[in-house]
């Protein structure tokens, strides 16, 4: 504000000199009109003739205004801020977007293809137009020189009358009196001398077709003919057009942009809505800007709707649309614009899926921020990417054997790995070799074990009383991002939950040890009871089941759950069961994800609500694409303080108080199998040794049987060398073999030496594949020896 100028007659020391007192009314209604205008966007709101500052300084009298210019600070007074004509106003978009370009280029591209494949059809149209030309030009010129075009519907109305007896024997002299007319006019065309030029330039024409005909070939006539051809091609279009008004014109082309193949555009996007009959046929879209080429199968347009149609319409008829498109529905994304009219259609014309998404983190396994960004799980048709946020959620993940859950969770728990603020607790309801890789970033991992899952969700339940004591002592409602250093994200996968659900063990009931229950009633009881509260506590709870049902996941939970993701389904009560009662009915359909589309899966989530996807693609069937990603998870965490063991762990700490095992980065061995803490995994070669049976009078056999190695491994370590769910006998033996080949040359690497069976070793039963114990022995001290 402008400081008052001491002394001056008419101001006081605090008190602005009101200048409304010397003012006419009409101009006070107008500096009130302005002074509105100036704060019209203002947060205050108020507007007054205060408005500004008056200075009465030296200078004279001057009202200064808080905003010096209008133009950009008050949208209301001169229009826009935004709204200053530039030169690049003036250019056509075509000229400056790039994505515009190569969308017309896309077209033009598809309509020269589309009239190429029709060219024969064209010929054939031409072929046409030129024989209506020879024949219309025939027939006319022979009119013309008889007179027949100004007196045949003359002469034909006098027949018809003699025909019908009402005009007697004048009728034949009408008639005669007529063609003798006809005639006469007929001579006198005859002797003019336009007819008798065009006799002359036809003979002539005529006469040097043949000669270069004679001369040269007939190669070089059919050039010298092709302007006679295409006269009579234009004459005869355009003699049965003229003659025909209701027909189609005979030389035409077929329009490229209606074609069923036509790239996304205003006319066929608008074709396919009348076909489809959204809009009518005398309704018109308009199209707000250029198509766009958004991907390099893909384009992307913005139109205007009319009042008949919406995006509700459009997405309840998107099959068909794809289907007018010859496109699949999944090749196809509707979604709404700036307004209610307004839509953004985006199409691809090959599968936009039918390439794996590659993970980024497999180059580049850089840290990761669960809260905030999210964890990518894959991406969508666009090739978005779309990550899952893991604050104040719980998440429930679902789907038919075989679909691609697996490989959700390993992007999941990969990014996680590389988040330092998440303690990842994996129980493996089945098949927990397939996590063990996973281990050495999972402050708790172990699998197939109700009962003690019983004992780890009691355990996040104590913490969670724990963290809510602490909210009410601080008066808060929840914790955020910045409470993460002190309560880090306590993330509980479990995965296969219908193998907990359905567990028969007894375990104690809550509030009296002495009776018993089924293990899964009480997991049931347990996941609804943190569904319902820890999710404020920077607590979440993973549950992933296949063939999922109503009696599968707890109802409760699901309810509670706010990030759900959906593979490839068996039927619409299953979707259901997953996404959301009624999902199928708001187009989230999982039953219809294509079989072949491994990985996809519809996601309801943050930022992506009702979105198909395809998990990106992390190697696990040829070599462990996860594997070098942990170990970044590993070395990132470790340098931080926040590895398994380095850290006050309440969780665990709790379960070894309650069981005497910890199950941290999964157990003692690393396989998922608690163990006693501090005691040290023992060395494969170890286990392998002592898989030599003992004689009678104490003596170690000097050899073993492959066979009965195999039964030693699953006696010690079901969960890692045990048969999967399903697996035949022949394919689990050598499974075993390869996995037990590779676990005792990476234990031996840089030994120099090799253990491995030997074929044809003789056993009192006969012939067969065996271990020796020297060469066992020989590896154990190696390995001794290299410890020291």
């Amino acid at each position: 504000m402008t400081e008052h100028t001491p002394g001056h007659a008419h101001q006081g020391d605090d008190e602005p000199l009101d200048l409304t007192a010397f003012m006419p009314p009409e101009q006070l209604d107008r500096l009130a009109a302005e002074a509105r205008a100036t704060v019209r966007g203002t947060p205050a709101g108020h507007a007054d003739l205060s408005t500004g500052t008056i200075d009465l300084g030296d200078a004279g009298l001057v009202i200064e205004q808080l905003d010096e210019d209008l133009a950009v600070h008050d949208p209301g007074v001169h229009g826009r801020a935004d709204a200053r004509t530039t030169l690049r106003d003036w250019v056509p978009e075509l000229l400056l977007n790039p994505a515009a370009r190569a969308a017309r280029r896309a077209a033009l591209e598809h309509a020269a293809a589309h009239h190429a494949k029709h060219s024969h059809v064209y010929l054939g149209r031409l072929g046409r137009a030129w024989w209506y030309g020879v024949r219309y030009a025939t027939t006319n010129v022979w009119g013309h020189f008889t007179g027949a075009d100004s007196y045949a519907d003359d002469i034909a109305k006098a027949k018809a009358l003699k025909a019908n007896k009402a005009g007697g024997a004048s009728g034949n002299d009408w008639v005669r009196a007529l063609k003798a007319e006809r005639a006469q006019l007929g001579r006198e065309r005859r002797r003019e001398a336009l007819p008798l030029l065009g006799a002359t330039a036809a003979t002539t024409y005529v006469a040097t077709v043949l000669a270069v005909a004679q001369v040269w070939g007939l190669v070089l006539a059919g050039v010298v003919l092709l302007p006679a051809m295409a006269a009579l091609v234009g004459y005869g279009n355009r003699e049965h057009a003229r003659r025909h008004p209701d027909l189609m014109p005979v030389m035409h082309l077929d329009s490229a942009t209606l074609a069923a193949d036509a790239p996304l555009g205003k006319d066929s996007f608008e074709s396919a809505l009348k076909r489809m009959g959204l809009i009518k046929e005398s309704s018109e879209i308009q199209l707000v800007g250029l198509p766009r080429a958004v991907a390099i199968n893909a384009v992307e347009i913005v139109v205007e709707l009319p009042d008949e149609c919406d995006l509700a319409k459009l997405l309840d008829k998107k099959d068909k649309i794809a289907q007018a498109f010859r496109v699949r529905p999944e090749w196809l994304d509707i979604r709404d614009g700036d307004h209610s009219a307004q839509v953004v259609v985006w199409m691809a014309n090959t599968n936009p899926f039918g390439k794996p998404f590659a993970s980024p983190l497999i180059d580049e396994p850089v840290r990761q921020d669960a809260w905030g960004r999210g964890i990518l799980i894959g991406f969508n048709r666009r090739g978005e990417p779309v990550h899952l946020k893991l604050a104040h959620v719980m998440v429930l993940l679902g789907g038919a054997s075989r679909t691609g859950k697996g490989m959700l969770l390993r992007n999941l728990i990969c990014g996680l790995g590389l988040d330092p603020r998440v303690n990842i607790r994996l129980c493996a309801g089945a098949k927990p070799g397939e996590h063990r890789g996973y281990a050495k970033v999972c402050a708790t991992f172990f699998g197939r074990r109700p009962r003690r899952v019983v004992a780890l969700l009691d355990a996040v339940l104590a913490e969670a009383y724990r963290r809510e004591e602490k909210l009410e002592d601080q008066a808060r409602a929840k914790f955020s991002e910045k409470d993460l250093d002190e309560f880090p994200l306590e993330l509980v996968i479990l995965d296969e939950f219908a193998q907990y659900i359905t567990a028969t063990e007894l375990v104690p009931r809550p509030g009296d040890d002495e009776k018993m229950m089924k293990a899964g009633d009480r997991i049931g009881e347990q996941v609804e009871e943190l569904g319902a509260f820890v999710a404020a506590l920077n607590i979440t709870v993973l549950l992933s089941t296949q063939d999922p049902d109503a009696a599968t996941i707890p109802r409760k939970f699901k309810n509670n759950s706010n990030a759900r993701v959906a593979t490839r389904t068996r039927s619409a009560t299953q979707t259901n069961a997953i996404l959301a009662d009624g999902a199928t009915g708001a187009g989230l359909r999982a039953h219809d994800i294509p079989q072949d589309l491994r990985g996809a899966a519809i996601v309801d989530i943050d930022g992506a609500d009702g979105e198909l996807i395809r998990s990106a693609f992390i190697e696990d069937e040829h070599y462990d694409g996860a594997e070098p990603i942990i170990d970044a998870g590993y070395d990132l965490r470790a340098s931080l303080g926040r590895a398994p063991g380095q850290f006050a762990d309440r969780i665990e700490e709790w379960l070894i108080a309650r069981t005497g095992e910890t199950s941290a980065a999964g157990g003692p061995t690393g396989s998922g199998r608690p163990g006693k803490p501090g005691t040290a995994a023992r060395r494969l070669v170890e286990i392998l040794l002592d898989a030599f049976p003992v004689g009678a009078a104490g003596t170690p056999a000097d050899r073993v049987k492959a066979a009965d190695v195999r039964l030693h491994l699953v006696a010690v370590d079901p969960d890692r060398w045990g048969p999967n769910e399903g697996e035949e006998p022949a394919a689990y033996e050598s499974r075993i073999g390869v996995e037990l080949a590779a676990a005792l040359a990476a234990e031996l690497d840089g030994t120099g030496l090799v253990v491995k069976p030997k074929g044809g070793v003789r056993f009192d039963t006969g012939k067969a594949s065996g271990y020796m114990r020297a060469d066992v022995e020989t590896a154990v001290n190696a390995i001794r020896i290299a410890r020291k």
